[in-house]
């Protein structure tokens, strides 16, 4: 209903405009017929249930597309997003303590408030119009009296006498159809049969009938002013018709005399009444019979031009209101029946909507309990869950993210996103991947941000909604459980489901903020508030900057804290490190360099390369440019810029001999730049579908030597292998994919070595140390991009380490010193990216991990060109 409030309202508005512009410029007839437009498009949602194409017709120009771009836009504002979303979506959210006059609006039902409003005064207006026709009906034909006298041949319907009647009229009353002239016109012959040609014409015409549907319209839409416009015009533009009708029928010569007639039935002002009496009249006010008498002399014709324009005119009208806006090829229609059947738990109804060619892609849901011979779909677990169907969904091309708020009756909310790929298939778009990451436990801030990527205020996470903050503000006097709200930095730990790092609170102005510093250093800030005073609860409010003061050590690269220059190297000292020839040239560019933050002893070691090691701020990151050298002759080795919250890296400098060997590109200094300006999460690069039994734990900044997701097993005996290789390692050292279930990893810079022939991937090298190639790599088929298998070795234990566990714990069992992993590397010979997916040797066989590869598809980011 309101697409067509919408619609019509801009329809009315353009059938004005051009009322305005060609009046007197086309025929009286043709001004009255486009009217029938706007009478069409207000009639159509009758017939949806009938003719449901008609409602889904869209257009790219559908003023439908402007509205919703205009919706989001007064969404995304925080002072009218919660009322925008509360009347678009019927959604009413309560909020503990509400910051502006919108989120206390939010709390009202306004959708239910204009229904029981428009529908009241619809029928009050309906019975009102009922009795004002019937009254008049009934008065007129109870005090008729028969004409019997010459109807000059101008109608063949019977005319009657009418005391007291204001203007002649034609009506229609149980069927009896009539013309009635009020008493006195008897004996002015000419002013009769004008009179009765006139009405005649509207009898022709049915007129009585259109005046019906008007009223009707007017019932139904009574709340939109246009509508009211409309029927007042159309009214007056049926008369200037009827009088253009009326004529032609009496001839040219009697144009002024028949115009004399009107002015001679001009009477008082009628009552407003008469604007909804479905009877047609000849007098419908003296700023209309002005206009009546002004187009009888003027007498306008439609010239072809003026056809053409007018139909032009009208056909660009009926594209942009008689269309919705466009769906995205159905794909957002289908994302929101995944969503609200997700939801539902709806198995079956998921089932229907999955990839008929794939069916065995459903069954590796992880939400999916049920196995394919099952006789029902079991879908899902009691809580958390988002049974209250809170989400929001993004689409993109054939990409949907669909971000639900699971939910417990603590209360306490989880988000959860689910990124499904969709695929279509005889013209239905079906779901082929779908790939849910559940944000139960937040270790990093690049999965903080990921998961709060639409903020807190105004979400579902924002626990002034829905009397959640009240409830935990009760619970939190009485049960020890929730005494941690009390504290602003572990109420933002425990609201926000974070872990494993601390909370540090400052004061940035009158605001609080809790700043959050995770195990591996990166950081998260949200600013927090007590809606209940000073005793009470502290809650999240809104994500927001970290205050300078909470950095350490090094400062960020505009200065230290006391405003005195910082001492570390910039950004801008690693981009003219592009293009480096030699040790000397190295020398020339650093000479303004300050001492290295690390270094190796340059006489004294056990590798065969010292290093000296730099740390520097950019955009909020902390960087490491590493320069390598020959401990025999001080030649320059290597140098590495990484991205330490990630361990993304890029090779600035390598050996000629390594890069003609391994056939590297390396960066210029927009290829630097492009490095310190990219942060983004596996998701990004590419999709997969998983075996049934796993799940990925989100994304890991620190995973490895590069960042991705670790997989999560779900069999209890899976479980227990995986715990006992993790027994004793230091996790400091040892990396997490090395002894968990599987991996997705990315790695950056032109690292790890990769060799290629005739474009395949023919060779790789491993990216870590304490690590052995078990087989030799064997390409890979049938994949996205060149690809090769083979079975790593990890080293899970350094002589050193296996000692100290071994004497404080006993032996440690020979399988349990070593993990064994499956891997696929992927990469390509004109990109500088290579990712690798790996499943646990001790749980999958290769014929799994090669299923799994087969399932990766990679995004228009995945690949920088070199």
């Amino acid at each position: 209903m309101v697409e067509t409030l919408i619609t019509s309202s801009v329809l009315i508005l353009g059938i004005i405009l051009l009322r305005f512009l060609l009046r007197g410029r086309i025929s009286p007839q043709l001004q009255y017929g486009i009217w029938g437009l706007a009478a069409l498009r207000l009639v159509m949602p009758w017939f949806y249930p009938v003719l449901g194409w008609m409602g889904n017709m869209t257009s790219p120009f559908s003023v439908m597309n402007a509205a919703e771009t205009i919706r989001e836009q007064a969404v995304s504002r925080p002072d009218l997003g919660p009322l925008v979303h509360n009347l678009s979506s019927g959604q009413v959210t309560h909020y503990t303590a509400p910051a502006t006059m919108a989120q206390r609006a939010a709390g009202i039902d306004w959708q239910m408030i204009i229904l029981i409003l428009w529908g009241a005064g619809g029928i009050l207006l309906f019975i009102w119009m009922l009795w004002i026709n019937l009254r008049f009906s009934w008065r007129i034909y109870r005090s008729r009296e028969r004409y019997d006298g010459d109807t000059y041949g101008a109608t063949a319907l019977p005319v009657y006498w009418v005391e007291g009647l204001a203007t002649p009229c034609f009506m229609s009353y149980l069927g009896d159809r009539a013309i009635y002239l009020p008493k006195g016109m008897e004996g002015d012959e000419k002013r009769m049969r004008h009179v009765l040609v006139h009405e005649d014409c509207h009898a022709r015409r049915r007129d009585h009938i259109w005046g019906g549907l008007r009223c009707v319209l007017l019932c139904c839409y009574w709340i939109n002013p246009l509508v009211w416009a409309a029927a007042f015009l159309s009214k007056r533009d049926c008369e200037l018709s009827c009088d253009a009708d009326a004529v032609r029928r009496l001839g040219e010569e009697e144009r002024f005399s028949y115009g004399r007639t009107l002015i001679d039935l001009t009477v008082k002002h009628r009552a407003v009444s008469g604007f909804l009496n479905i009877s047609s009249d000849m007098w419908n006010g003296k700023k209309a019979v002005k206009e009546r008498i002004s187009i009888l002399a003027k007498h306008p014709k439609t010239t072809g031009i003026m056809a053409v324009l007018i139909v032009s005119a009208l056909s660009w009208l009926a594209v942009c209101t008689y269309t919705g806006r466009q769906q995205e090829d159905g794909i957002r229609i289908r994302a929101e029946q995944w969503a609200r059947a997700f939801c539902d738990r709806d198995g079956k109804a998921l089932y229907g909507m999955y990839d008929p060619e794939r069916p065995e892609g459903f069954y590796g849901m992880e939400p999916v309990m049920s196995l394919p011979e099952d006789p029902y779909i079991s879908f899902g677990w009691s809580s958390p869950w988002p049974m209250d169907h809170v989400f929001q969904i993004h689409n993109q091309d054939n990409q949907s993210v669909i971000t639900y708020y699971a939910m417990t009756s603590d209360p306490h909310r989880w988000v959860w996103k689910e990124r499904i790929t969709w695929k279509k298939t005889d013209g239905v778009w079906y779901v082929d991947q779908s790939h849910l990451t559940q944000y139960e436990t937040i270790h990093s801030a690049a999965e903080f941000y990921e998961a709060y990527s639409g903020g807190i205020a105004g979400t579902a996470m924002d626990y002034r909604r829905e009397g959640m903050a009240e409830t935990l503000n009760r619970n939190a006097r009485t049960d020890m459980v929730y005494q941690d709200l009390l504290s602003p930095g572990l109420s933002m730990e425990m609201l926000l489901n974070l872990q494993g790092g601390e909370a540090a609170v400052v004061k940035d102005g009158e605001m609080t903020v809790a700043v959050y510093t995770f195990p591996d250093k990166s950081q998260a800030a949200v600013s927090m508030i007590q809606p209940f005073g000073a005793e009470g609860i502290w809650i999240p409010e809104e994500i927001r900057e970290a205050p300078e003061v909470m950095d350490e050590g090094l400062k960020p690269e505009d200065g230290g804290a006391d405003g005195t220059e910082a001492k570390s190297i910039t950004a801008e000292d690693v981009i003219r490190l592009a293009g480096i020839r030699d040790t000397e040239d190295l020398a020339a560019r650093t000479a303004d360099f300050p001492e290295p933050n690390d270094r190796d002893d340059k006489e004294q070691g056990d590798y065969l390369d010292w290093f000296e090691s730099y740390m520097f701020y950019y955009k909020g990151e902390l960087y490491s440019l590493t320069i390598s050298y020959r401990r025999e002759d001080d030649s320059l080795e290597d140098i590495i810029l990484v991205r330490q919250p990630t361990s993304e890296m890029l090779n600035i400098y390598r050996t000629p001999e390594d890069v003609k060997h391994y056939r590297m590109t390396l960066p210029d200094e927009e290829g630097i730049r492009r490095f310190l300006d990219t942060h983004t999460a596996m998701t990004d690069y590419l999709t997969y579908r998983l075996p049934r039994g796993l799940s990925n734990q989100g994304y890991t900044e620190a995973l490895s030597s590069t960042g991705g997701n670790v997989f999560a097993a779900s069999d209890p005996e899976d479980i227990k292998r995986l715990d006992q290789l993790a027994s004793h390692i230091d996790y400091d050292f040892v990396p997490h994919s090395w002894w968990a279930a599987g991996a997705v990893e990315r790695y950056s810079g032109g690292w790890p070595n990769r060799r290629f022939s005739q474009g395949e991937l023919a060779d790789i090298g491993l990216p870590w140390n304490h690590s052995m190639f078990i087989t030799e790599p064997v390409r890979v088929i049938d994949c996205e991009a060149p690809a090769l298998l083979v079975l790593v070795q990890h080293d899970l234990y350094t002589a050193a380490s296996l000692e100290d566990v071994e004497a404080e714990y006993g032996p440690v069992p020979e399988e349990d010193q070593t993990s064994r992993m499956w891997y696929v590397f992927f990469a390509k010979p004109d990109s500088s990216e290579v990712y690798s997916i790996s499943l646990n040797a001790d749980l999958y066989e290769d014929t799994d991990v090669l299923k799994l590869a087969r399932s990766v598809y990679f995004t228009d980011k995945a690949w920088t060109v070199k």
